[in-house]
């Protein structure tokens, strides 16, 4: 969702340039989180052309993967390989 609205939030901004987006760092299921997810295709991302934010979430899905506290170092070596680790 965060990302669809960035979108937005970026195709009305006359001096935007760059979105940067970490969806590959996320849990592999989120993007069953929501119907039309948006995808980078050649470098960039379309404009969603629904209605809203151009997404519709799947509330039953989002129910059965509830919100976990995670934590990333990015201050690690290979930070750029980094995985989400849950805070006990």
């Amino acid at each position: 969702m965060t990302t669809a609205a960035k979108l937005h939030l970026d195709a009305c901004t006359p001096d935007f340039r760059t979105q940067e987006h970490f969806n590959d760092f996320a849990d592999a299921w989120v993007k069953d989180a929501v119907e039309e997810y948006p995808e980078v295709v050649d470098g960039s991302f379309a404009l969603p052309d629904k209605p809203g934010l151009g997404v519709t979430l799947r509330e039953d899905f989002i129910a059965e993967h509830p919100r976990h506290q995670v934590r990333f170092n990015l201050f690690e070596e290979d930070w750029h390989k980094r995985q989400a680790t849950k805070d006990n």
